[in-house]
Protein backbone atom coordinates (compact mmCIF):
# COMPACT_ATOMS: atom_id res chain seq x y z
CA UNK A 1 0.00 0.00 0.00
CA UNK A 2 2.15 2.86 1.22
CA UNK A 3 5.18 1.75 -0.79
CA UNK A 4 3.38 1.26 -4.10
CA UNK A 5 3.68 4.41 -6.20
CA UNK A 6 2.64 4.76 -9.82
CA UNK A 7 1.90 7.89 -11.77
CA UNK A 8 -1.77 8.60 -11.97
CA UNK A 9 -2.88 6.28 -9.19
CA UNK A 10 -5.57 7.45 -6.84
CA UNK A 11 -4.97 8.18 -3.21
CA UNK A 12 -7.26 7.42 -0.33
CA UNK A 13 -6.45 10.73 1.35
CA UNK A 14 -8.76 13.73 1.11
CA UNK A 15 -6.31 15.59 -1.09
CA UNK A 16 -6.67 15.42 -4.88
CA UNK A 17 -5.46 12.23 -6.59
CA UNK A 18 -1.73 11.75 -6.82
CA UNK A 19 0.77 8.99 -7.40
CA UNK A 20 1.25 8.41 -3.70
CA UNK A 21 -1.46 6.11 -2.37
CA UNK A 22 -1.87 6.03 1.38
CA UNK A 23 -4.07 4.03 3.67
CA UNK A 24 -5.39 5.23 7.03
CA UNK A 25 -4.50 1.78 8.41
CA UNK A 26 -0.83 2.78 8.28
CA UNK A 27 -0.73 6.51 7.73
CA UNK A 28 -3.55 8.82 8.76
CA UNK A 29 -4.80 10.82 5.78
CA UNK A 30 -4.31 14.12 7.61
CA UNK A 31 -0.75 13.31 8.63
CA UNK A 32 1.40 16.36 7.78
CA UNK A 33 4.11 14.13 6.31
CA UNK A 34 1.61 12.41 4.01
CA UNK A 35 0.26 15.76 2.87
CA UNK A 36 3.81 17.03 2.27
CA UNK A 37 4.53 14.03 0.03
CA UNK A 38 1.36 14.72 -1.98
CA UNK A 39 2.33 18.40 -2.38
CA UNK A 40 5.88 17.45 -3.45
CA UNK A 41 4.51 15.00 -5.98
CA UNK A 42 2.21 17.64 -7.45
CA UNK A 43 5.20 20.01 -7.80
CA UNK A 44 7.13 17.24 -9.56
CA UNK A 45 4.24 16.73 -12.00
CA UNK A 46 4.34 20.44 -12.80
CA UNK A 47 8.10 20.28 -13.47
CA UNK A 48 7.65 17.30 -15.81
CA UNK A 49 4.96 19.20 -17.68
CA UNK A 50 6.44 22.72 -17.70
CA UNK A 51 10.24 22.31 -17.68
CA UNK A 52 11.16 20.17 -20.67
CA UNK A 53 14.93 20.61 -20.32
CA UNK A 54 14.84 19.41 -16.70
CA UNK A 55 12.61 16.50 -17.67
CA UNK A 56 14.94 15.52 -20.51
CA UNK A 57 17.91 15.55 -18.10
CA UNK A 58 16.04 13.20 -15.74
CA UNK A 59 15.04 10.91 -18.60
CA UNK A 60 18.70 10.73 -19.65
CA UNK A 61 19.56 9.68 -16.10
CA UNK A 62 16.88 6.98 -16.08
CA UNK A 63 17.58 5.64 -19.57
CA UNK A 64 21.35 5.73 -19.34
CA UNK A 65 23.35 6.22 -22.53
CA UNK A 66 20.80 8.29 -24.46
CA UNK A 67 21.60 11.70 -25.91
CA UNK A 68 19.47 14.72 -25.06
CA UNK A 69 17.79 14.42 -28.47
CA UNK A 70 16.98 10.75 -27.87
CA UNK A 71 15.63 11.51 -24.38
CA UNK A 72 13.51 14.35 -25.81
CA UNK A 73 12.15 12.00 -28.50
CA UNK A 74 11.32 9.47 -25.76
CA UNK A 75 9.45 12.17 -23.84
CA UNK A 76 7.59 13.39 -26.92
CA UNK A 77 6.63 9.83 -27.96
CA UNK A 78 5.90 8.03 -24.71
CA UNK A 79 5.16 10.65 -22.05
CA UNK A 80 3.83 13.93 -23.44
CA UNK A 81 0.81 12.51 -25.33
CA UNK A 82 -0.48 10.75 -22.22
CA UNK A 83 0.70 12.99 -19.40
CA UNK A 84 -1.58 15.09 -17.22
CA UNK A 85 -0.75 17.22 -14.22
CA UNK A 86 -3.97 16.40 -12.39
CA UNK A 87 -2.89 12.91 -11.33
CA UNK A 88 -5.71 11.25 -13.24
CA UNK A 89 -5.13 8.15 -15.32
CA UNK A 90 -6.83 7.36 -18.61
CA UNK A 91 -7.92 3.78 -18.00
CA UNK A 92 -8.30 3.04 -21.72
CA UNK A 93 -4.68 3.97 -22.36
CA UNK A 94 -3.64 2.01 -19.26
CA UNK A 95 -5.53 -1.08 -20.44
CA UNK A 96 -3.91 -0.85 -23.87
CA UNK A 97 -0.46 -0.47 -22.29
CA UNK A 98 -0.98 -3.47 -20.02
CA UNK A 99 -2.19 -5.62 -22.92
CA UNK A 100 0.71 -4.52 -25.14
CA UNK A 101 3.42 -5.08 -22.56
CA UNK A 102 2.12 -8.44 -21.35
CA UNK A 103 1.76 -9.65 -24.95
CA UNK A 104 5.30 -8.50 -25.74
CA UNK A 105 6.61 -10.31 -22.66
CA UNK A 106 4.48 -13.39 -23.33
CA UNK A 107 2.89 -13.34 -19.89
CA UNK A 108 -0.78 -13.14 -18.87
CA UNK A 109 -2.23 -9.82 -17.78
CA UNK A 110 -2.92 -10.30 -14.08
CA UNK A 111 -4.02 -6.76 -13.29
CA UNK A 112 -6.52 -4.37 -14.84
CA UNK A 113 -5.81 -0.70 -15.41
CA UNK A 114 -8.34 0.17 -12.70
CA UNK A 115 -6.50 -2.07 -10.24
CA UNK A 116 -3.08 -0.78 -11.30
CA UNK A 117 -4.11 2.84 -10.90
CA UNK A 118 -6.24 1.95 -7.88
CA UNK A 119 -9.45 3.43 -9.21
CA UNK A 120 -11.34 0.14 -8.84
CA UNK A 121 -13.66 -0.21 -5.91
CA UNK A 122 -12.41 -3.02 -3.71
CA UNK A 123 -13.91 -4.74 -0.71
CA UNK A 124 -11.68 -5.89 2.15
Amino acid sequence: MAGRCWPGSATTSRSPPSAWPSTPTYIHRDNPAAQAVVRAHRRALQVIHNELDTTVQHIQTFLGRHTADEARAHYETFIAPYFTTDGQADLNIGATAITTVTAELGVPATVTAAEFYRTATTTP
